[in-house]
């Protein structure tokens, strides 16, 4: 049997093959658009829902030559072609021809020191680094295609300058002199309403008939959850049986817990299976309240800190907003109006909402900011940080018309 770190990989920046669950249909579609189309292309999720993995899946597939540009370093360098231009090495260098030399010159590659000898004189390609990248790209690319791929978009979203700069070069990677090298861009993101940016802001405009969008990659399906945490828990690490009584609250608390999005469902996996292994006489039922502890310290305390300090205090009698934060964590869409809040809250609680007005757009509005934002139309809310609801649904416990917390500060204890 595997030990969990081999079998669940939440920082791995290679495709676990054994775990990969496939999005077939999103994954045909970024290969078709890579074969036959000419535009660039944009794929856009949340983070977390496994955007990363599946480019390098097709690109694996496709047999294709890229290289990653990661858009956190533009932020840092306040230039995208800088950081092109990193991501390249400095860009690549040509043998032009043969200088005699007695010695070597120092940072001219593969010259030995000593005895006379052939010293090479090397002439960058040119100036421009992404014309460099192309032309890098264009000659190692051989059977499959040549793409350059500008990741983590979102942390240039807020710089007019470094969009204006990335609409140059979508721009200009469609010009004679750029375009002959046949490299195709590849931006990836997590905002989804950045063809709307492109569409309506005047100095983009032209940038969103050069994109083409795949269908956001979104969370799994449960049934792939269900999928990925029987073949890790069952079939690699045999830690859970299937005829065990308690094999389904297992999976659903897994799928439940980590919302279905593959980077959380690999850190809640390794945390769950360590805890298992290190406790194996202690019942699920402790495990599963361990591992949700231990995954909060690990991965969501700054998440957890801003909950609790958006709740009731304990002195409050019905704790209405400790109720709608349970509730909006629980609704199992991403997107919810107050309408909806309401509808749920009172499933759930009827004692404490019986023939009680609500004023929920208020409790709502209390939460924008620190937890909420709207949604690009206004009619509805959304978490600023995904990770919110998985926090909520790992922290908050429903007991009756009462919402009780997980303490988190025993996290580390044994059971």
């Amino acid at each position: 049997m595997k030990k969990p770190n081999e079998v669940f990989t939440p920082r791995a920046t290679e495709i676990n093959t054994d775990m990969y669950i496939s999005r077939e249909q999103i994954e045909k579609s970024l290969e078709s658009k890579i074969r036959h189309e000419n535009k660039h292309l944009l794929i856009h999720g949340d983070s977390g829902c496994g955007k990363t993995w599946m480019y390098k899946r097709v690109l694996g597939t496709l047999r294709a030559t890229y290289i990653i540009v990661n858009l956190a370093n533009a932020s840092r360098l306040k230039s995208i072609q800088e950081a092109i231009r990193q991501s390249t090495k400095g860009g690549t260098f040509t043998q032009t021809g043969y200088t005699e030399t007695k010695s070597a010159n120092a940072g001219i590659p593969a010259v030995a020191s000593g005895a006379i000898s052939h010293a090479a004189t090397y002439q960058k390609i040119s100036d421009d680094p992404l014309i460099d990248a192309l032309e890098n790209v264009s000659k190692s690319a051989k059977s499959g295609p040549g793409i350059i791929v500008l990741d983590n978009l979102e942390r240039i979203f807020d710089s007019p300058d470094l969009m204006r700069e990335l609409a140059d070069i979508i721009t200009l990677v469609d010009d004679d002199d750029y375009s002959k090298y046949g490299v195709k861009l590849i931006i990836v993101g997590t905002p989804h309403d950045v063809r709307t940016y492109f569409r309506k802001t005047p100095t983009t405009a032209p940038i969103s008939n050069r994109l083409n969008a795949l269908e956001e990659v979104y969370r799994l399906t449960d049934q792939q959850s269900r999928d990925f945490f029987q073949r890790g828990l069952v079939s690699q690490l045999g830690i859970l049986k299937e005829d065990d009584p308690d094999f389904q609250t297992v999976i659903d608390h897994s799928i439940w817990i980590t919302d279905s999005i593959p980077q959380r469902i690999h850190e809640y996996g390794l945390i769950l299976s360590n805890s298992r292994i290190e406790n194996s006489a202690a019942s699920w039922e402790d495990v599963l309240r361990d591992a949700d502890k231990k995954w909060i310290q690990e991965h969501l305390e700054k998440n957890y800190s801003i909950i609790e300090g958006a709740m009731n205090k304990n002195s409050t009698k019905i704790q209405r907003r400790n109720q709608v934060i349970y509730c909006i964590g629980n609704i199992n869409t991403r997107d919810f109006k107050a309408s909806d809040v309401e509808q749920f809250l009172r499933k759930n609680f009827p004692t404490s909402t019986e023939e009680i007005a609500l004023n929920i757009p208020q409790l709502m509005s209390e939460l924008q900011d620190n937890l909420l934002r709207r949604t690009p139309k206004g009619d509805a809310y959304t978490f600023i940080d995904p990770a919110f609801k998985l926090c909520i649904r790992a922290m908050l416990v429903k007991q009756g018309e009462h919402i009780e917390k997980l303490e988190i500060a025993d996290a580390m204890s044994s059971i």
